[in-house]
């Protein structure tokens, strides 16, 4: 037992102590809520002397975490803790098969812990993305949204589906949540800049309106 604790102070396996350390960490946070759900997405939007502007940006296609896109949280602790044990299991395996200095044994441990981990850890989060809720936000049992402005997500936004949108309060706080347009209004795709007018907060649906210049007109919708 003291052999294999002694591994992980090994002058070729900080790197991979660390990162244990690191998947420790999130592993705490996470346990605790402090962790939060990371999202694939960013939204910002703002109102400021009546113009107004929306930013949607992310590491994959936004519009469903079924495409690809998963919480950064469920890829990082799985990523940082693979790598960690792998490292240490190749630096103790590879002397066996391969007679190289120290060096060159520590960059194909960390050459080949790090493709799997990546590989592996991806497969984890979509897998956890899949079964986690897509949708998710804190506190809006106390927050009326009615009023507040929010950007589009998904590929559009129309009057028959609900779709995901993050929308700011006026404490400048960001939820994401699933909304839906108001009857007699037109679609608003992905990026769109859209209006709160009714908010259920027991289920964080919203109906929204368009904000000008951001909707198609109804008759288009209806007509598709």
């Amino acid at each position: 037992m003291a052999e294999f604790i002694g591994l992980f102070g090994q002058p070729e396996n900080m790197l991979f102590t660390a990162s244990l350390f690191v998947f420790l960490g999130l592993l705490a946070l996470m346990s605790t809520g402090l962790g939060g759900d990371g999202g694939d997405v960013g939204v910002d939007a703002g109102v400021d002397g009546g113009d107004v502007g929306g930013d949607v940006g992310g590491d994959a296609d936004p519009a469903s975490v079924s495409d690809g896109g998963y919480p950064i949280m469920c890829f990082l602790m799985p990523f940082f803790g693979f790598f960690g044990i792998l490292g240490v299991l190749s630096n103790s395996v590879l002397p066996g098969f391969l007679d190289v200095p120290v060096l060159q044994k520590a960059g194909i441990s960390i050459a080949l812990s790090g493709i799997i981990s990546w590989q592996v850890s991806g497969k984890i989060a979509r897998a956890i993305a899949r079964v986690v809720p897509s949708v998710k936000s804190y506190g809006l049992s106390t927050v009326d949204l009615a009023g507040s402005i929010g950007s589009v997500i998904g590929a559009k936004m129309d009057s028959e589906t609900f779709v995901r949108f993050s929308a700011t309060d006026e404490n400048d706080n960001i939820h994401t949540l699933q909304g839906q347009m108001l009857a007699g209004h037109g679609e608003v795709l992905h990026g769109g800049v859209v209006k709160i007018v009714k908010h259920d907060a027991a289920s964080d649906v919203c109906f929204c309106v368009p904000v000008s210049g951001s909707g198609t007109p109804s008759s288009s919708s209806d007509s598709a």
